[in-house]
């Protein structure tokens, strides 16, 4: 009978989603032109991740949000200068689609300064000997990656730079060392004025970053270009460091202080961008970071719930956004463009399926509220898709998880059970969806004030 009832259902759920899919496809045909966004740069834009890509990237969310196509031509490990030679080698269909973007979205800067890092540390290391066996100075790339870093640099080894910085003629020497590397990056700040001199920043990055606008702008005049500032990953929660090393407090002191250098740089960032002219700038650190204040050893800020660097192994840590990230990266573009609207598409799904969206740092949140038009705390019954609506989609899903349950590879999250087990027995079936579906039904035929599904549930 269950199986009966079940087909019964599907049928007329498949017959109503099709009608909706059908008036919703005549709808989009009345439209004007759609408008369209690019997207240039490195990993960040990409969607990467160790792990492999996150489901949604941001420019993915942003281009369902304002209903727009989106061309993403962001490449992993991209630098500045990377990606300035692949504009210069685009075809015919990517000038097109710069020339007719009304959105061209840059994140770029990141992999520039760690290549920076690297190779000034491998220098360093093979000037006092802290080169892993095998390694000579000809072996360092020219543009080497933290990866090349941590293969090649001794740290932990017999003579290696942790030996070295025991001591503290040692602490005090490489101390001293970061501090030039930080200024030969960061360049000089007035403290006066906040224009900085020298620096890879100044001197390499922003003209970089200049020139790829001007071309843009050659192309198509009237196109919007936003370019992100680089958040700063290595903000732990300090409950986190102290259970972790709990005995080697030396190594939360390097991490502080490594974390502190780190924030000199990203700021030297996100104060040089603002001399980059054409541009609006799309804080991403100011998200990520979530704080009114400036970061302390105490509260680093909230990088690490948009990066899993929170790890149980230090190789494990990865510094790019994960889908949370994402989530707030695209909730930063959309209101620094600012066509808001209530929004019932992949951004409110998308963070409506975080697992732990009740940690959502509180100023990100505000921008996701603001953007999406919903509160962060915001589910409805029976909606398990989290799209705001309760529909005939939802009671498809219901079927269909009912249909994996029965040979047990259920794939709903905790949050989706509790939302789709509507007369709330514990069982999600066909009932469930036989109920959802009624009050979709409900919904559709009252024009007055509507009951919320709990009411309705109570009348049924």
């Amino acid at each position: 009978m269950k199986r009966i009832i079940s087909t019964f259902i599907s049928a007329i759920i498949g017959i109503t989603a099709l009608s909706s899919l059908q008036a919703g496809a005549v709808e989009q045909t009345e439209t004007s032109e759609k408008k369209s966004m690019v997207i240039l740069g490195d990993s960040i834009a990409s969607g990467f991740t160790r792990n492999g890509n996150v489901a949604h990237n941001y420019g993915e969310i942003c281009g369902d949000y304002l209903g727009c196509d989106v061309y993403n031509y962001a490449e992993v490990g991209d630098n500045s200068d990377e990606m300035l030679d692949k504009m210069a080698s685009f075809g015919a269909a990517e000038t097109k689609a710069i020339t007719d973007a009304e959105y061209v979205v840059i994140s770029v800067g990141g992999n520039d300064i760690m290549e920076y890092i690297s190779k000034y540390m491998l220098i360093y290391a093979s000037r006092n000997n802290f080169l892993n066996e095998g390694y000579t100075t000809n072996d360092i790339p020219a543009k080497p990656s933290i990866t090349d870093m941590t293969k090649m640099l001794n740290i932990y080894g017999e003579g290696g730079l942790k030996e070295y910085m025991s001591t503290f003629r040692g602490l005090i020497a490489f101390g001293q060392e970061i501090s030039d590397l930080v200024a030969e990056i960061a360049g000089i700040p007035d403290l006066d004025t906040d224009i900085y001199s020298g620096g890879y920043i100044k001197e390499h990055i922003v003209p970089n970053i200049q020139k790829a606008v001007n071309d843009i702008k050659k192309v198509n005049p009237d196109s919007k270009v936003y370019v992100q500032t680089i958040f700063q990953p290595l903000q732990f929660d300090k409950s986190f460091l102290d259970q972790k090393y709990a005995d080697k407090k030396d190594t939360v002191s390097a991490i502080n202080v490594l974390r502190f250098q780190l924030e000199n740089i990203m700021q030297s960032y996100s104060d040089q961008l603002k001399t980059v002219k054409n541009i609006d700038i799309v804080d991403v650190r100011s998200q990520f970071t979530a704080l009114t204040r400036t970061p302390s050893a105490d509260n680093q800020g909230y990088s690490h719930y948009f990066v899993d660097v929170q790890t149980a192994k230090t190789t494990d840590l990865d510094v790019h956004p994960n889908q949370r990230g994402h989530v707030a990266i695209a909730a930063a573009v959309l209101d620094k463009i600012g066509d808001l609207h209530t929004d019932n598409g992949l951004l409110t799904r998308t963070f409506n399926s975080l697992s732990d969206k009740e940690s959502y740092p509180a100023i990100p949140l505000e921008t996701y509220e603001r953007v999406s038009g919903h509160s962060g705390d915001e589910t409805k019954l029976g909606d398990i898709n989290g799209d705001s609506f309760v529909d005939a989609v939802d009671a498809s899903g219901v079927l269909r998880e009912y249909a994996r349950n029965s040979v047990g590879k259920g794939t709903f999250t905790d949050a989706q059970k509790k939302l789709a087990d509507v007369d709330t027995n514990g069982i999600i079936d066909s009932v469930d969806a036989s109920k959802i579906l009624k009050y979709y039904a409900y919904l559709s035929k009252t024009e007055s004030e509507k009951k919320t599904f709990e009411e309705f549930l109570k009348t049924a």
